[in-house]
């Protein structure tokens, strides 16, 4: 503790915001206590983990903090609760349950999310921060980064197995590379996925006709 201009000034620490303070002079200890009006404002998002009921339109709470939902179905959430402000910081932890398979669709004001790992029993731990109390940015987490490997087709087709497949969408985008022509080519292309699971990787035609000589080396990543 310091002390300047007749006035006594300190600091304490509370989770990651190191507070500063000030009594003025003349008046009783603590009644002139003085506390930055950006760090109060940071201070009421630093809420304890709170668990949002599980439903197929879920409300992830503008006052940040930690969040849970456990996915019964899928899922397509809102941002609610209280208004969104600069500085806020929202960190999810988004679980199947013992099924799995259930999807999350992000609001549009997160901006790149990561897919979220759809296998039974799996959690996605992502943090968002917002800079201008409108939408928030990824800053970090467990999100299912990118994936990619090889596979080689059989008449024309096959089924990749990994826990990073997902549902194509904004969040999810499959890349693919023929990587070693052979047989009777075709324009690969993405069939049935089972999100957390697995794809199919077709060779077809236009008209979506499978080319059954199609042996290739198909590469693929997903985003």
């Amino acid at each position: 503790m310091d002390i300047a201009d007749n006035n006594v000034v300190g600091s304490v620490t509370n989770n990651a915001f190191r507070i500063g303070f000030r009594f003025l002079q003349g008046t009783a200890a603590g009644a002139g206590l003085q506390m930055p009006t950006e760090i109060a404002n940071a201070l009421q998002y630093q809420t304890p983990a709170n668990v949002i009921a599980s439903s197929t339109t879920p409300t992830i709470l503008g006052n940040g903090g930690l969040q849970t939902n456990i996915l019964t179905a899928n899922a397509v959430p809102t941002l609610g609760g209280v208004a969104l402000q600069p500085g806020a910081i929202i960190s999810l932890n988004i679980c199947e349950n013992a099924t799995g398979g259930f999807t999350w669709t992000w609001p549009a004001a997160f901006l790149n999310p990561k897919p979220i790992n759809t296998a039974a029993s799996a959690c996605t731990f992502e943090t968002f921060q917002s800079s201008n109390g409108t939408t928030l940015s990824y800053i970090g987490g467990s999100g299912q980064s990118a994936a990619s490997g090889t596979a080689t087709l059989v008449a024309g087709t096959v089924t990749v197995s990994t826990p990073a497949s997902c549902t194509p969408g904004a969040t999810c985008n499959y890349q693919l590379t023929n990587c070693g022509p052979a047989g009777i080519t075709g324009t690969l292309s993405i069939g049935t996925v089972t999100a957390g699971t697995s794809f199919v990787i077709n060779s077809i035609v236009p008209g979506g006709t499978t080319v059954a000589l199609d042996t290739s080396l198909a590469c693929w990543k997903i985003n």
